[in-house]
């Protein structure tokens, strides 16, 4: 028996590499002269510069740098801050097959340990580790008809991936800060919070449009903490071969590296700040598509051998942008005191799908510097819980949502009993990728062999509910022959009855 097979394919989202790797770092800080002696370490922040991503040979590589910021009090009892930067290189083996996928990269500090052994040197040890990972389009085949045998096929609803892309943007400016205020001597910390506002698609392009937040946390010559805020715009247009006007569109982006620095205007005075970032931004592209695949099959003549495989055909929803406003209250335990700064230090989101709503749980850290009322400065990490509900698309039945999240920080106020009054927004974008896992028939073989049954009519008795698929495949004989000769019109049995089994011709 000669089998023939009609195939059909559509392209879909694959992870062809997962990889991490570390680089440790063990070093001594030395203070230069213009730092005063160290009293007490208040903090000691490692934040991963990625300045270049690339894989090639099996091996995916990042390079870039790790910023040390040291904040302390000075034997006058006065925040003092020293930078330095550590070199970064790192790479890992990722796979064949992976060079030509698109590649994102996330760096992140594992743990810090720092403590001073002089009044003028600190002993800096930790990790920092580097996350891989590589996704491209790739076409999945399966069998959507095939003569010769009985087939039972099934229409799926489905998302095909139309691009897979990449870029990484290059945002600078510099920033006059106000005259009335001291000019900078350091920076204390930096963070950025990337906001998409938009996207356009055209063909085999996407247009970009969005800002970078920016939080600075400068200490001024004359020892007081300041923050500085500031937005980066972000326009850019990136190719994405394949993308067409209408597709649905999972956009994420990623801080790869961000700089400050305090910079001297033409009256000599560091009332400039130079601020530079990378940014980058991955595209996946879907369309609607419906794609016939066969369920179950058999044969009626001869040796059947089905390759059945368990495939998940997932639909691409992009969730509409959440806003939350909330004001939060945490207590510090610090009595009397002042608060010098505050912000976001990261966010973790946990959704969980119930009653036609996503239940997002978030879980928001603070940074905080306060000085206590005995003139003692101390740096605080808190952590707050935001609940919120998001609608979700309608009629899903097993959706998958990694959801991005961003916080940033409109205000705080820390009261006399030490209780920390923040005020937070909240914004939540992604896409919901729902659908449930299929059998389905994605190879099959045939041989020649005895005749599949010996008598010519067989007498059946039949249960009441009994799919006519699976009495036919039991007696390998083909469902329209047997509907015919037993009058049915339907492929379920009403109630108990015997049915004629014809033999396969």
């Amino acid at each position: 028996m000669e089998l023939k097979l009609e195939r059909g394919a559509i392209d879909v989202c694959r992870t062809v590499a997962s990889c991490s790797a570390k680089q440790p770092f063990d070093t001594d800080l030395t203070l230069p002269d213009y730092c005063g002696d160290i009293k007490r370490i208040l903090h000691c922040g490692v934040q991963p510069q990625l300045r270049s991503v690339s894989a090639a040979d099996e091996r995916a590589a990042a390079q870039g740098e790790i910023t040390v910021r040291l904040l302390y009090l000075n034997e006058q009892n006065e925040p003092d801050c020293l930078e330095q930067t550590l070199p970064l290189s790192v790479h890992c083996r990722c796979g064949k097959g992976a060079g030509d996928a698109v590649w994102c990269a996330a760096a992140s500090a594992e743990y810090v340990n720092c403590r001073a052994v002089s009044p003028r040197k600190v002993q800096l040890d930790g990790s920092v580790t580097v996350h891989f990972e590589a996704y491209e389009k790739q076409a999945f085949s399966f069998v959507q008809t095939a003569e010769q045998c009985e087939t039972q096929t099934q229409q799926i609803a489905c998302s095909r991936m139309t691009a897979a892309a990449q870029k990484t943007f290059d945002l600078s400016e510099t920033v006059a800060l106000d005259d009335a205020e001291p000019p900078v001597a350091a920076i204390v910390q930096v963070t950025g919070t990337p906001l998409l506002q938009s996207t356009e698609a055209v063909d085999d392009k996407l247009l970009v449009k969005g800002e970078l937040r920016l939080e600075i946390i400068c200490l001024s010559q004359d020892k007081k903490i300041r923050r500085v805020s500031h937005t980066l715009p972000l326009s850019q247009v990136m190719e994405a071969p394949g993308l067409r006007g209408g597709d649905a569109l999972d956009v994420s982006l990623r801080v790869q590296a961000l700089y400050a620095g305090p910079k001297r205007d033409a009256d000599d005075a560091q009332r400039l700040l130079d601020l530079a970032a990378k940014v980058s931004a991955q595209v996946k592209g879907f369309r609607d598509d419906s794609v016939q695949v066969v369920s179950d099959c058999y044969a009626t003549q001869g040796s059947l051998a089905p390759t059945f495989s368990d495939c998940r055909f997932a639909r691409a929803f992009p969730l509409l942008p959440a806003q939350l406003n909330e004001r939060q209250r945490t207590d510090t335990g610090v009595r009397d005191g002042a608060l010098l700064f505050a912000s976001v230090a990261g966010v973790q989101t946990e959704a969980t799908f119930r009653d036609d709503a996503f239940l997002l749980m978030h879980h928001v850290t603070m940074d905080l510097l306060i000085r206590g009322g005995e003139d003692d400065a101390q740096y605080l990490t808190q952590t707050v819980d935001l609940e919120q509900t998001v609608p979700a698309p309608d009629e899903l039945t097993d959706p998958v949502f990694t959801p991005e999240t961003t916080v940033l920080m409109d205000g705080a106020h820390l009261s006399q009993d030490g209780t920390l009054e923040a005020a937070l927004s909240v914004s939540v974008r992604g896409t919901v990728y729902d659908g449930t896992s299929q059998r389905i028939l994605t190879d099959a073989a045939c041989s020649d062999s005895e005749e599949a049954q010996t008598a010519q009519l067989i007498l059946a008795f039949c249960a009441k509910g009994e799919d006519l698929w699976s009495i036919c495949k039991r007696y390998r004989t083909p469902v329209g022959v047997v509907k015919a000769e037993n009058a049915l019109d339907d492929d379920l049995l009403p109630e108990d009855r015997m049915l004629l089994i014809p033999a396969a011709t």
